[in-house]
């Protein structure tokens, strides 16, 4: 490059030269730039990570234990109330919901709840689920059971000779706040958690439960009438006298059936 300097061609190489130069210092330059983007691009992917709380707790039901004679032969369930046993409901399905404030095709505000996420109780009665903290959140228990073996049982708050869908059967559904909290006649009774919380559901003799379709969509709205009240699809029934722990019973039975014997289900 030093020899063509001198050559007579000098200018024309020289500025070939210089042009080079500048190119390269600039397809340089150019790099540089598309670097930092992309490492600012990943710092401010890694600030916006969603973080996530956890909400726990234990399902139990009260249950009556069998009585028995001198002779240990049963004589019928147990009256005797201090002899009733706590016992981990196995198996059953828990779900929680979390609610967003939307407008719907008339322009009215309306509050959507969705499932965010599900478990199935452990053999001690356990759950855990993972949700996103500061936003409205409920947890439901529902008359569903996954066996250790075999499909899943569901106790339907209705008789076997009912012509509805099997999908639009009422279920029995228990539903709580974050924190614990569940209000009489508020299907979706919620709270705003911001840590983690815990939410047990202990299930008595005379425990009144919801009744209805279950689905993984809820819409709550409010009516114009004086005072407003709300309003909920798909909407839901109280019971009127509790059926109690008996439905979790039923259920338990059938975890038991699936962990010694093999498929709960007919067929």
């Amino acid at each position: 490059m030093v020899l063509w300097a001198f050559g007579p061609f000098s200018e024309v190489v020289m500025a070939f030269f210089h042009s080079s130069w500048r190119s390269l210092a600039a397809v340089a330059a150019l790099c540089l730039l598309l670097l930092s983007l992309g490492c600012g691009g990943k710092s401010d992917s890694n600030n916006t990570a969603t973080t996530y709380i956890k909400v726990s707790g234990t399902v139990t039901y009260t249950r009556k234990p069998l009585a028995v004679d001198v002779n240990g032969i049963p004589t019928g369930l147990e009256t005797d109330s201090a002899k009733f046993v706590s016992l981990p409901l196995r198996g059953v399905a828990v779900r929680a919901f979390q609610g967003k404030q939307q407008t719907d095709a008339s322009g009215n505000a309306v509050t959507v709840w969705k499932v965010v996420n599900s478990a199935n109780t452990s053999a001690e009665g356990k759950y855990s689920l993972s949700v996103a903290p500061g936003e409205p959140t409920f947890i439901e228990v529902v008359s569903s059971m996954s066996p250790v073996s075999g499909a899943s049982v569901r106790v339907m708050a209705t008789t076997l000779s009912d012509p509805a869908p099997l999908a639009e059967r009422p279920y029995y559904l228990l539903r709580k706040a974050t924190n614990g909290s569940s209000p009489a006649g508020d299907q979706t009774p919620a709270s705003t958690p911001t840590s983690d919380a815990t939410v047990d559901f202990a299930i008595d003799l005379t425990q009144p439960w919801w009744v209805g379709a279950i689905s993984n969509t809820i819409t709550q709205a409010t009516s114009t009438g004086v005072p407003p009240v709300a309003v909920w699809t798909p909407s839901l029934t109280p019971e009127a006298v509790g059926t109690g722990s008996r439905v979790a019973a039923i259920l338990d039975r059938a975890y038991t059936f699936g962990s010694i014997i093999g498929d709960p289900t007919p067929g």
